[in-house]
């Protein structure tokens, strides 16, 4: 029943993604917008730390909801020749995926983890998503009560949807095709459960850096349009808590 409730909830907003054509901004440039949301799209599949690097369990398996901010009509538009259009990137509101994490025999005082997580391609409303992330945690316990770590991820994904829609309104729709890599590091602090005030909470915080490459091919004209000059790089920021609420397990 939840998944038929998600899946009616993605047909939904899709009335949400039609917005009507809007104006074009003053310093509106066609290579860079075109590079930005193919950034935009592929940055939610990011593989952001959820927890504190090094104070895991053994093992733990959950599912993780990223949310997505939707692109205003502006925000959307391209140059399709001589036509001005908005694409249809606001497909889902939500990213969800199963995320699983494992820890590995220490080191002496070093912990080893690894991470993933996957999107099978699996036909939904919006189209057929593929994911594959993994992740590599190296922690270390302080005499102070704080953890400290260093993680290591990479992400590829495929999408296939109908992202830019036909100019001429007599050409069958066809599916468009996304191919996107992201990579990079983080360096992460938080403070052990048994050492805080609240011990079934532990507060954590991450910093790094980030970087990733992208594909668009169009299903009209099966154009290709590479992000070869504006591909992102940045610095990332992640916190939050890890609760406890039942038990050790």
């Amino acid at each position: 029943m939840r998944l038929i409730g998600f899946m009616l909830f993605l047909v939904a907003v899709q009335s949400f993604a039609q917005a009507p054509l809007c104006q074009k901004p003053a310093d509106f440039d066609n290579v860079r917008q075109q590079a930005f949301l193919q950034n935009y799209f592929n940055a939610a599949f990011m593989l952001t730390p959820l927890g504190p690097m090094s104070a895991e369990k053994n093992a733990s398996i959950g599912v993780e909801l990223a949310l997505i901010p939707p692109l205003s009509c502006e925000q959307r538009l391209v140059e399709w020749g001589s036509i001005l259009k908005a694409e249809n990137t606001n497909l889902s509101p939500v990213l969800p995926r199963p995320r699983i994490a494992v820890r590995l025999p220490n080191i002496g005082p070093i912990k080893l983890k690894l991470g993933a997580a996957l999107i099978p391609p699996i036909p939904l409303p919006i189209g057929i998503v593929t994911n594959v992330a993994l992740e590599g945690i190296v922690g270390y316990e302080l005499p102070a009560g704080f953890d400290i770590g260093l993680r290591g991820h990479i992400s590829l994904q495929r999408v296939r949807a109908n992202m830019a829609p036909a100019v001429d309104p007599s050409v069958t729709e066809s599916d468009d095709l996304f191919y996107g890599t992201i990579f990079g590091g983080d360096l992460g602090v938080a403070l052990r459960p048994e050492k805080g005030k609240i011990t079934w909470l532990s507060p954590f915080f991450a910093v790094g850096v980030a970087t990733g490459q992208t594909l668009f091919i169009v299903g009209d004209d099966h154009q290709v349009v590479e992000n070869a000059r504006q591909p992102w790089t940045g610095a990332t920021v992640s916190g939050g808590f890890q609760a406890t609420l039942c038990n050790d397990h």
